[in-house]
């Protein structure tokens, strides 16, 4: 599940900084800055996860 996840998060970060830049484009800049920061916070969570993976894969 948690690979899942990581996945899961890599393709909505992806999607925010997408909408970012559309924001930006269309002069809402503030909105583009708090989707690129939500975009950060994925990653952050993704690195999480993946602290996740390596303790399971430690404990076989």
């Amino acid at each position: 599940m948690v690979e899942h996840w990581v996945g899961h998060n890599e393709d909505h970060a992806g999607s925010y900084r997408l909408w970012a830049g559309r924001a930006r484009e269309a002069g809402l800049d503030k909105s583009g800055e708090i989707l690129e920061q939500i975009a950060s916070e994925t990653v952050e969570q993704n690195k999480k996860f993946l602290e996740i993976l390596r303790l399971l894969d430690s404990q076989k």
